[in-house]
């Protein structure tokens, strides 16, 4: 959850710590994205691989960013997975 107030004619925002998953394969695309949400106050970690995802999702994640193409299983798998848990 996201805390915002305005400050002379400015909002200064403040994140609470939310987690995000990257589900991504390129790890040259998923660390910047990574670098970027930690700077801006974020929990963020990477899953390279669906396998390595669907362990990861057991635990309470705010916001999953998932790659629909992944090499061992489909993005749409992870949904699928989700949606029965």
């Amino acid at each position: 959850i996201a805390r915002c107030a305005i400050n002379s004619k400015r909002m200064n925002c403040t994140v609470a710590g939310e987690r995000i998953l990257i589900v991504e394969d390129e790890q040259d695309l998923a660390e910047p994205l990574k670098m970027g949400l930690v700077e801006e106050g974020y929990i963020a970690e990477i899953a390279l691989d669906g396998q390595t995802a669907i362990r990861r999702l057991a635990d309470d994640w705010d916001l999953v960013i998932l790659d629909l193409m992944l090499p061992d299983m489909s993005g749409e798998s992870i949904l699928n997975f989700l949606k029965l848990d």
